[in-house]
């Protein structure tokens, strides 16, 4: 039959998987069958492990010591906590990231920080995230001022977030302080590298 090389099919996404995504995000058809075919062929199972994600996220984001905070980001994106991504998930992750909205973004933050994914988020939380997002992008290294410092932020935010004083943190109370509070605004979404300013 010759030296004819077979051919890899093209990754497709079916009609029905395209449409959900279409009506659930604001990511284009084009966009979206783009993002397929790379994820498709990077991932040809359709399920991104945590150990193919940290990979992939060390090249697009190379840090050092960015071990822990790549296991908050994989559980964030991963939101039916299957220990895997899949193509929704990775879409819907792409257009909050991308999103202007405020909310948006803080409704992301809250699912960063709330680590035993319980629907409330407490300061230990808070700070455990701020000490990962630290640990991979300052040179100050850790140190017990270093860690000091660290708690004192969380507890700055977690206390005025936390209207009730209960000891936690729904997603609405952080929504709902966040966005009359400019302040911890900023506090919030700038410690989890989305954003820095306010609707931006």
């Amino acid at each position: 039959m010759g030296n004819k090389q077979s051919r890899t099919p093209t990754p497709r996404i079916s009609p029905e998987q395209l449409e959900y995504l279409l009506k659930t995000t604001n990511i284009t058809s084009k966009e979206i069958k783009h993002w397929y075919r790379i994820y498709m062929t990077e991932c040809p199972s359709g399920q991104l492990s945590k150990e193919q994600f940290c990979k992939i996220y060390a090249e697009i984001a190379p840090h050092k010591n960015q071990n822990a905070i790549q296991e908050h980001i994989f559980r964030t994106y991963d939101q039916d906590n299957s220990g895997h991504i899949d193509f929704n998930e990775f879409i819907e992750a792409i257009n909050v990231t991308r999103s202007s909205k405020p909310e948006d973004k803080l409704r992301m933050a809250f699912r960063l920080y709330d680590i035993d994914q319980n629907g409330c988020i407490e300061e230990r939380e808070m700070a455990e995230v701020m000490r990962a997002l630290h640990a991979m992008t300052s040179r100050d290294g850790s140190s017990t001022a270093v860690e000091e410092k660290i708690k004192a932020r969380a507890k700055r935010v977690f206390d005025r977030v936390d209207k009730n004083h209960d000891g936690q943190v729904t997603v609405d109370e952080l929504v709902n302080v966040c966005m009359r509070d400019p302040e911890i605004y900023n506090m919030v979404i700038s410690s989890t590298k989305t954003s820095g300013k306010k609707g931006s």
